[in-house]
């Protein structure tokens, strides 16, 4: 009988071992024990860890996620709100909104007491006239812009924030069908567009009296990869990211945000997502109960594994492409929020029918849009918060981790 019930404490013993759960209230499986076990000892905050960068590095490039997602730009500006980032930093650079806003969005971050009906007026116009497409849907770019100016209004004009919308130039107001077919011939060069505008004013800050020499750059995705990453392997792409590591070297750093892997992209609207490693980083932090936290990849387990969030195949580990990494927020609260209310009145309608019309022309696309001002209005007036697109599917890759 002895026998048999020591026989039966050993099986139960690999069966707890085979789930490892000594250090937490989950059951996990055994490959996740070496995450776990790195993050028992990191105790940097995604805030704490992006401001250190700044110490040895004059430029921190964050890989921003969906361009819809509002939760990470709580993060961001936490972190430009911080006094450390007022007092050495004071620079953002931003992929979203074209370089031709730069001049008037300075003006308007610099400018004292406004009333808030002019606040909200401005910011409206500011992402009326953000970006090439159309109109620009994604609440995050307003609500950066709003929380700059109320931010600012309780700094000095020495230590305001300055805000560099870096994407290509352009104006709506100056478009005619041939303008904008050259215009969308010449994307294929933006990224080289927007790097040379970074640089272009990064420098001369550099090169002034102000104290402050630092910048924070906000790019998207493949926009935010390092200078050592290849696609196809010995081929460079032309990617912000890569350039500026070009430029400034070691003073440059960049930093991914946690998100989702593209499984495979057919194109911008045809993509099919996956949990970064198959869940077993998110079940990781699900383990641990962190949801606010950052490190550096090299020297830690993540760094080492394959870099899945490029949907083709590479030989590249995540250290190879990013410096760092947060974890701010698991995906079950991420909250993407589509549509800025007010962003069509009765004068700006005739404004946005022609834009899609225009828009339809060049690029070919027929839009649901060319005659519905109401649809418009529906589409884009309305703010809808979402939660992260494929969750269901997401949230079953990352449990079959734990129990």
């Amino acid at each position: 009988m002895t026998h048999f019930y020591g026989k039966a404490l050993l099986v139960l013993m690999g069966v707890i071992l085979a789930f490892s759960s000594l250090d937490s209230k989950y059951i996990y499986k055994p490959e996740l024990q070496p995450y776990v076990a790195f993050l028992r000892t990191t105790k940097v905050s995604a805030k704490d860890y992006v401001l250190s960068l700044f110490k040895n590095h004059d430029i921190v490039i964050l890989c921003e996620r969906d361009h819809r997602d509002i939760t990470q730009y709580k993060l961001i500006l936490d972190i430009i709100q911080d006094p450390r980032f007022v007092k050495t930093v004071g620079n953002v650079f931003t992929e979203i909104g074209v370089s031709t806003l730069q001049p008037k969005i300075r003006e308007f971050l610099h400018t004292n007491g406004l009333p808030d009906d002019s606040v909200l007026q401005k910011v409206l116009e500011f992402h009326r006239n953000a970006s090439f497409y159309p109109l620009w849907e994604k609440q995050s770019f307003s609500y950066l812009l709003r929380s700059l100016y109320e931010f600012n209004q309780r700094l000095s004009q020495e230590n305001k924030v300055d805000l560099y919308p870096s994407d290509m130039p352009f104006d709506w107001s100056k478009m005619d069908e041939a303008k904008l077919k050259e215009f969308w011939n010449n994307l294929p060069l933006r990224d080289s567009i927007i790097t040379s505008q970074i640089i272009d004013n990064f420098d001369r800050i550099r090169d002034s009296d102000v104290k402050r020499k630092k910048a924070l750059v906000i790019m998207n995705y493949r926009h935010a990869f390092g200078h050592r990453f290849e696609h196809p392997v010995g081929i460079k792409p032309n990617n912000v990211g890569r350039f500026l590591f070009d430029k400034y070297g070691d003073q440059a750093a960049n930093v991914y945000i946690n998100f989702v892997a593209f499984a495979s992209v057919r194109s911008d609207n045809d993509l099919t997502l996956s949990a970064i490693q198959d869940g077993k980083w998110d079940a990781v932090f699900k383990v641990t109960g962190m949801e606010d936290v950052g490190f550096d990849f090299e020297g830690s387990p993540f760094g080492k594994d394959s870099f899945d969030i490029w949907p083709f195949k590479s030989p590249f580990k995540y250290q190879d492409v990013f410096t760092g990494f947060v974890f701010y927020l698991p995906i079950t609260k991420f909250r993407s929020v589509v549509g800025v209310p007010g962003i069509i009145d009765s004068t700006f309608a005739p404004e946005i029918l022609r834009r899609h019309l225009l828009y339809s022309k060049v690029s070919g696309q027929v839009s649901a849009f060319d005659s519905s001002i109401q649809d418009l209005k529906n589409f884009y007036n309305i703010a809808k918060e979402l939660p992260e697109d494929n969750l269901d599917s997401l949230t079953a890759q990352i449990d079959k981790w734990v129990k």
